[in-house]
């Protein structure tokens, strides 16, 4: 009896370790399978040339305030460049000052916002 559950065991490890862990999605690297190999080169068949930018360059960014601590991107430049403006006002950002600042008067913006589906 010991001997057949020693050898049950020694067959479902090698049979798990060969099939079974691949085919639960362990020890698996996506890159290393035929299912990977075809699609990446199917879509490296496909002829384009990204032509465009997502980010501009840091001098570029609108809405950047000055703040206590210099010239940068605040939370108020992010929602300022977001849909958030088109249904909200939006408080400026005191000139020089901290977000603690400018937090003390804009929390009162959000408190009517929701989600939307623009």
């Amino acid at each position: 009896m010991l001997l057949r559950r020693l050898c049950l065991a020694v067959l479902l490890t090698v049979a798990y370790s060969t099939v079974g862990f691949t085919a639960l999605g362990f020890a698996t690297d996506v890159k290393k399978t035929e299912t990977y190999r075809r699609i990446r080169a199917a879509i490296d068949a496909v002829p384009a040339i990204d032509t465009h930018d997502h980010l501009r360059s840091f001098d570029q960014i609108p809405f950047q305030d000055k703040t206590d601590r210099g010239t940068g991107m605040t939370l108020r430049g992010v929602w300022q460049g977001s849909y958030f403006t088109w249904i909200h006002p939006l408080s400026p950002w005191p000139e020089g000052s901290s977000f603690e600042s400018w937090w003390s008067t804009a929390k009162h913006n959000f408190q009517d916002a929701r989600a939307t589906s623009f």
